[in-house]
C-alpha cells in the first residue's frame, strides 16, 4: 500500500514515543530533557546525545565561545533538511524525508529554565537512585582577592571521586585562589586543565592535599574585568 503523508508521521512519532516510555522514569522530573552522553569539554565539546522534549536528538560536537557572566551554554533542537529528500505522497502531501534532527549547543543570556550543559545527566541521575554516596558543599573564593564570579562556587563529591563547578576571578594566578574543605581533597597534589575566558592562556588548577587551590599559569595573571577561571571540568580521585 502506498504511503501517505500521514504514515511518514505516524511513524516518526511512534519512533518518539518508544523513547519516552523507556526513558520517562529517568527524564520526567527534569521536563523531557536530560544529557544522555557526550558533551564532555569546557569550549570544544565531545559528541553526544540528548534528549529533548523526550526525543533522543545525536549532538555531533562543537566548539562554543566563552560563557560569559549571566550567559549559559543551551542545548536545543536543530532542524535541518536535504532538499533532495523532498516527497511527494499518495495522498499528494508533501514532505521532507531527509529531515535532520540534531541538538546544538549555543552562548546564551540565561532567563532560567533552560536545558544547558549542567542539566542531569542520566549517570547521575542513575546514581542517585541507586543510592550511590554523595555529598555537595559550597566552596568559599576569598584568598588573594580572589572571588565568585556571577555563581556560587562548588564541589560535589560521588563515591571516591570530586567535582568542582563554578567560576572565579579577580585574583592573580600563581597565588592560592581558595581553600577546598576536609574531605573533598586528594591525597597527593593534583592538577587540572582549566579554562580562562580570554586570551586563550594554557593554565592549570593546582588542589593540594592540605586543601590550597591555586591557579597556575606560566606567569603571573591578573583575573579581572569580564574575565574569569572556569571550574566546570575539574574532577579528581581522592581514595
Amino acid at each position: 500500500m502506498p504511503l501517505e503523508g500521514d504514515d511518514f508521521n505516524w511513524l516518526q512519532n511512534g519512533i518518539k514515543d518508544a523513547f519516552k516510555g523507556v526513558l520517562h522514569l529517568f527524564a520526567e522530573p527534569h521536563g523531557g530533557n536530560i544529557i544522555l552522553s557526550g558533551f564532555d569539554g569546557l569550549t570544544t565539546l565531545s559528541e553526544g546525545y540528548a534528549l529533548i522534549n523526550y526525543e533522543v536528538c545525536y549532538f555531533p560536537g562543537a566548539t562554543i565561545g566563552g560563557i560569559g557572566i549571566g550567559e549559559v551554554a543551551r542545548i536545543s533542537l536543530d532542524t535541518t533538511y536535504d532538499p533532495s529528500g523532498l516527497e511527494v505522497f499518495a495522498d499528494s502531501a508533501s514532505k521532507n524525508t531527509y529531515e535532520k534532527r540534531r541538538a546544538k549547543v549555543q552562548v546564551v543570556t540565561d532567563t532560567g529554565g533552560l536545558f544547558t550543559l549542567s542539566s542531569p545527566r542520566l549517570e547521575d541521575i542513575i546514581r542517585e537512585m541507586c543510592n550511590v554516596v554523595e555529598s555537595n558543599t559550597n566552596l568559599t573564593i576569598n584568598q588573594n582577592s580572589w572571588v565568585i564570579a556571577g555563581e556560587l562556587a562548588k564541589a560535589k563529591k560521588i563515591q571516591d571521586r570530586v567535582y568542582l563547578r563554578g567560576k572565579i576571578k579577580s585574583g592573580t594566578t600563581n597565588q592560592v585562589a581558595f581553600i577546598v574543605p576536609a574531605g573533598y581533597r586528594p591525597l597527593q597534589t593534583v592538577l587540572v586543565p582549566v579554562a580562562i575566558l580570554e586570551g586563550g592562556i594554557s593554565a592549570f588548577l593546582k588542589v593540594e592535599a592540605g586543601g590550597n587551590a591555586t591557579v597556575v599559569t606560566d606567569g603571573d595573571l591578573v583575573v579581572n574585568g569580564t574575565n574569569y577561571v572556569s571550574l566546570y571540568g575539574v574532577d579528581y580521585p581522592i581514595d
